[in-house]
């Protein structure tokens, strides 16, 4: 089996590189889009898990138990 010149390989790693990229493009784009709607929905719940059982608190006037928590 002949060496292949250097200039060569180089030409095949980058192709080979390029269809890796190209593949990975969809799912690269489906999670990207998967992060966004959970950054938009915890937005709108509120960042954590206690900001939203506050927020439950003031609307409701009530103090929030452990099973409000869980119905969420």
């Amino acid at each position: 089996m002949a060496k292949l010149p250097k200039r060569v390989t180089n030409v095949k790693a980058k192709e080979k590189r390029s269809r890796s990229w190209a593949k990975n493009q969809e799912a690269k784009k489906a999670r990207i889009a998967e992060q966004q709607k959970r950054e938009k929905r915890n937005k709108e719940l509120g960042t954590t898990a206690k900001q939203r059982a506050n927020a439950a608190r003031k609307e409701k006037q009530e103090p929030v138990t452990q099973e409000d928590l869980l119905e969420q």
